[in-house]
C-alpha cells in the first residue's frame, strides 16, 4: 500500500489547474508528498480521490480563494495560498 499523502490539490474549475500544479510542486519542494488532479474529475470526484489516497489535507482552489480541509477532523478554512505549507506542517 502507498504511504499516506500529505496534500491533495483539488480545483473547482479548469482555470485553476495551473495554480494547482504550482502548489503541488511547491509542496514537493518543501518535502511534502503531494498529488493533484490531472484526469479532469469533478470537484466531488477529486475529493473522493483524496480520500482514497489517504490525504491528510486537501487544498481546494476556487474563485473565492484557497480552502484547506483537514481530512481527519473535517475542519475546513479559507486561507491565503502562500500559507498552505505552514498549515500542512503545523496544522489548521
Amino acid at each position: 500500500a502507498a504511504p499516506p499523502l500529505d496534500l491533495y490539490v483539488a480545483y473547482a474549475k479548469p482555470e485553476h489547474k495551473a495554480a494547482a500544479f504550482r502548489l503541488a510542486a511547491a509542496a514537493r519542494r518543501a518535502g511534502h508528498s503531494a498529488q493533484l488532479e490531472l484526469g479532469g474529475r469533478s470537484l466531488k470526484g477529486q475529493m473522493k480521490q483524496a480520500g482514497r489516497a489517504q490525504a491528510r489535507y486537501v487544498a481546494i482552489l476556487g474563485d473565492e480563494g484557497t480552502a484547506l480541509k483537514d481530512m481527519e477532523s473535517g475542519e475546513q478554512q479559507v486561507i491565503e495560498p502562500d500559507t498552505v505549507m505552514h498549515h500542512i506542517t503545523h496544522g489548521l
